[in-house]
């Protein structure tokens, strides 16, 4: 399961699996954003936005997401077809 890494150290994460994964647990972005704060993994509302728009993110982002959404990081990641 590799990751698609871009240029700057960025990846790209699936932003289907990212909002179903969000609304599973009833967040909205900014609700995210302010549990992943609580649990010491902050990520901003942006951020959240620009992933599930389907922009790259840096590492650190995914990675705080998925501590946030209770899941490993690699299952965020795109796919590559």
């Amino acid at each position: 399961m590799s990751k698609l890494l871009i240029d700057d150290g960025k990846v790209l994460l699936d932003p289907l699996l990212l909002k179903k994964l969000r609304k599973n647990k009833c967040f909205s972005q900014d609700d995210l954003a302010r549990h992943a704060s609580n649990r010491r993994c902050p990520v901003s509302s942006a951020s959240i936005k620009r992933a599930e728009l389907g922009s790259p993110v840096r590492y650190r982002t995914a990675k705080n997401l998925a501590l946030a959404l209770d899941v490993e990081v690699d299952s965020l990641f795109a796919r590559l077809e």
